[in-house]
């Protein structure tokens, strides 16, 4: 049997050495709904006995031979590499508390080998998920069928057969057919690509049937098993109907950049969870094992207990319909200088339409209504299969931007709600709508009146005039300009995004790198401007820098103070004059924030060192944590000078803050450092770098990882990281708050470097920026945890073809994420370019290595969440 596509050359994302590498469709559409030929049985051939109890299966949940649901928690075993030692991997395995080890077979393994590892798993109360593993062209990555069906013959129907239907074996198998075999490069669940992968799996599951076989069938999924689509659009349901037990499983591995962060995770496990068939992860990485492409399985396995959220499933009946639904508070709020926060979940159709809106609002306790502006469903406001987390400041009634009623009380707010408008769209775009992790919190500084920090964008800034390349890049606007043939240039914003009150005196402040090259340009300097009137006649600016005041090759603070722009009316333009140089350069000039500020000094505390330091009182306290203990430190020139003793070309060395005075809020907050690095770190090309933080149960998160061959030769490198509430930078251990924060730190790691290169390591600062103190007092929190949660949220108002009858089965407590089964790769056995991937020092004790003990003991760990199967009634 052959697939019937033909694709183009085969490429790996998650391979170098790894062996284990809906309803978006219309009813009719990417479907073969042909049924493959039965083959005649074979009359000769054992079966299992019809009346064993097995493992059994519904359209979301797995149920052990005993009839218990039960969700999968165990490791793969590389069984086939070495049966003789690895059947020793066993026993030590089982103590981890899994339930279930996934059984990698060879081409090689004889029937007595895979009898003997069965028996081990049995007498270990394991669920036992044999799986054949050959290499690319044989199986892993492989698109053609010919070793497929070559071993399903000699091999799973063949020699293994008459061990595989031993009845003692029914309760505790399940049958992996072949580890990542199918299509390569498809990545598109409304493709036709995957036709010849579901017809080939199709006849196979009925060749399994017709020899008696009642068990699981477990599929993993194409392209090494990552690409999920493969199940969507209708395809896992034409692989169920194909089964006369309706007992499947589909297997996904996450590997590779598309499940390297937390929405790419919710985005499968959301679309794998509507397919009707149970789904697990049969295999993850994790441990920066691929670089860039590592994924984080702290944060699978978080995912993977499931998350409660209030669903909204609503009857579309127009393009005017509108719903709203509240939350009413034991007693009003006073809301005067506090925070909103809530996660709204989008699914994809809604954001391919482009209409759908949502908004927050408040009732204060009279009734009067104000709303925080409309989110367009987007994928900028509001983005698709993902979480997206709203955030709104509120110091006065003025800083709702939606509709505020006249008389409307910020300091006695009564009831928080939410609000979703059709906005035009058909009614036949439908889909859940999910909110979680409702927060109100007071306390901190007022918010500038602008401010742009180049963090993950441009923010709207670009070229005005001057012809400059202007790009985003490492948090701060890159400029590259050719004086030259140029002449000055600009930078700016709409004014319409600038919303500035000129009925005060401004203060202006923008953070500028100014090349050493530009020392030599002694006419160079820069400036504010603002353009406006209807006409765009209007021109004013605050007045330009003097060149005595600029730090060349260094970061400046231009600052403004108290300037009087009383005379703008419409703001058209506001942006940042450079001029005065007349010699080529080739290094950019580099903008890191904007800031307005108004006379009150409202937000002029908004850019303070909450947590850490830039040295300019010495050493602050810092110290080692752990790792290399031998290092020298000294400040001067508000620099912090570190000289490690390095004792081997591996040990790692670490330099942390003291405890902060206080408990920061880390979300939407900075992370700014410097570092200049010795030559010879730099030649050698291998050492990198790590920035931490630690909250205050002394949980870590890591920030990307860094190498210094990309740091600039004979001066500093900035560097400067945003906070998210996902915390998609890096990897945290389970429990992780990135809320709670009270000390940050860095990670020097040697990576291969010889210990004999040296040098002192230069720190400018290493700190968390941010709004004032940090300090906040949450007055309100919903995670949804119970169904009370949900109850509490009512219905509002609604509008269209929507009221309180039409929609009232429309609200329901459901899951955020769906839980989910997982195995780990693996135990013991991955070659050296993947041996971070090993869970066990050794492979026949129970050994645990970094990476084990975080998959078996951290909070969402095997053992915290695996429940032993049974296997009789």
């Amino acid at each position: 049997m052959k697939l019937r596509t033909h694709y183009l050359a085969l490429v790996v994302a998650a391979g170098l050495g790894l062996q284990g590498c809906g309803d978006l469709l219309d009813e009719n559409a990417d479907t073969d709904t042909l049924i493959p030929e039965q083959s005649e049985p074979e009359v000769d051939r054992p079966s299992p006995p019809s009346d064993a109890y097995v493992i059994k299966t519904n359209a979301t949940e797995i149920f052990d031979a005993s009839g218990k649901a039960i969700l999968l928690r165990g490791i793969n075993l590389q069984y086939g590499d070495s049966p003789s030692t690895r059947i020793n991997s066993i026993e030590p395995l089982a103590q981890t508390g899994s339930n279930v080890v996934r059984l990698q077979l060879r081409e090689n393994t004889t029937a007595a080998e895979l009898r003997a590892a069965l028996d081990k798993i049995v007498d270990a109360g394991l669920i036992a998920m044999p799986m054949l593993w050959e290499e690319e062209g044989k199986i892993t990555c492989t698109e053609t069928d010919t070793y497929l069906m070559q071993y399903l013959d000699e091999l799973w129907l063949g020699e293994w057969l008459e061990v595989l239907v031993d009845a003692k074996y029914q309760p505790h198998l399940m049958i992996n057919i072949a580890n990542e075999w199918g299509p390569m490069n498809v990545w598109n669940a409304a493709s036709y690509g995957y036709s010849g992968y579901i017809d080939t799996y199709k006849s196979i599951i009925r060749e399994f049937r017709e020899v008696g076989f009642k068990v699981p069938l477990v599929i993993d999924a194409p392209h090494c098993g990552q690409d999920f689509n493969a199940f969507l659009g209708g395809r896992g349901q034409e692989l169920l109907v194909a089964d006369v037990e309706s007992n499947l499983v589909l297997s996904v591995h996450a590997y590779g950049s598309s499940w390297n962060s937390s929405s790419k995770i919710i985005t499968a496990a959301d679309g794998l969870a509507k397919t009707g068939v149970p789904f697990i992860i049969g295999e993850f990485g994790g441990s920066f094992a691929f670089g860039d492409a590592s994924i984080d399985h702290m944060d699978v396995m978080t995912k993977s207990v499931g998350d409660n959220a209030l669903v909204f499933d609503f009857p579309w009946t127009g393009d005017t319909d509108k719903v709203a639904y509240q939350h009413t508070f034991a007693e009003p709020l006073n809301l005067t200088g506090s925070s909103v926060t809530a996660n709204v979940y989008i699914p994809e159709k809604y954001i391919n339409d482009g209409k759908l809106t949502a908004q927050l609002y408040l009732k204060d306790a009279g009734g009067r209504f104000a709303s925080f502006g409309t989110e367009l469903a987007n994928d900028k406001d509001l983005r698709a299969n993902a979480w997206t987390r709203l955030n709104y400041r509120i110091d006065s009634a003025s800083d709702m931007e939606g509709f505020v009623t006249d008389g409307f009380e910020l300091d006695n707010v009564a009831s928080l709600g939410i609000e979703f408008f059709a906005n035009g769209k058909p009614a036949s775009i439908n889909a859940q709508i999910k909110l979680d992790n409702v927060m109100i919190e007071t306390g901190g500084a007022t918010p500038p009146m602008y401010l742009a920090d180049f963090n993950s964008d441009a923010n709207g800034w670009a070229t005005s005039w001057g012809n400059t390349n202007t790009t985003q890049a490492s948090g701060a606007l890159n400029l590259d300009h050719d004086w030259l043939n140029n002449g000055d240039f600009a930078i700016a914003i709409g004014g319409g995004n600038v919303n500035l009150d000129v009925s005060q005196p401004l203060t202006l402040t923008a953070k500028v790198f100014i090349p050493q090259s530009y020392e030599t340009e002694t006419g160079f300097g820069l400036k504010f401007f603002l353009q406006y009137g209807d006409s765009w006649g209007g021109w004013t600016d605050t007045g330009g820098t003097s060149f005595d005041n600029l730090t060349f090759g260094d970061w400046n603070e231009i600052t403004f103070a108290n300037v009087d722009l009383s005379a703008v009316d419409v703001l058209q333009r506001f942006g940042v004059q450079f001029y005065g140089a007349t010699s080529a350069h080739t290094d950019p000039l580099l903008v890191d924030e904007v800031v307005v500020t108004g006379a009150d000094g409202g937000g002029s505390a908004a850019m303070v060192a909450l947590v850490g330091s830039d040295f300019s009182a010495g050493n602050d306290g810092w110290g080692t944590e752990y790792g290399i203990s031998d290092v020298t430190a000294s400040v001067a020139n508000e620099t912090l000078a570190l000289t490690i003793n390095w004792p081997d070309t591996a040990e790692k060395a670490t330099y942390i803050s003291p405890v902060a005075e206080g408990v920061v809020n880390a979300v939407g907050k900075t992370v700014k450092a410097s570092f200049k690095m010795p030559d010879d770190y730099i030649d050698n090309g291998n050492m990198g770098i790590q920035i931490y933080l630690r909250d205050v149960n002394g949980v870590p998160a890591y920030i990307n990882w860094e190498g210094v061959w990309a740091f600039t030769r004979g001066d500093f490198t900035h560097i400067s990281y945003a906070i998210t509430d996902d915390y998609n930078y890096g990897w945290g251990d389970a429990g992780f708050d990135p809320t709670q924060i009270n000390r940050i730190g860095v990670e020097f790691t040697p990576n291969g470097k010889p210990a004999e290169i040296n040098g002192a390591i230069e720190i400018g600062q290493l700190l968390i920026e941010g709004e004032g103190s940090g300090e906040l007092e949450t007055i309100f929190e919903m995670n949804f945890d119970q169904a009370a949660d949900a109850d509490a949220w009512v219905f509002d108002y609604a509008d269209g073809g929507f009221n309180q009858t039409v929609l009232d089965t429309a609200k329901n407590y459901g899951f955020g994420v769906v839980p989910f089964g997982w195995l780990a790769w693996s135990w013991y056995g991955n070659g050296e370019e993947t041996k971070a991937l090993d869970m066990s020092n050794t492979e026949d004790a129970y050994d645990l290595n970094e990476r084990g003990t975080e998959i078996v003991d951290s909070e969402n760990g095997i053992k915290a969440t695996a429940v032993s199967a049974g296997f009789a009634p």
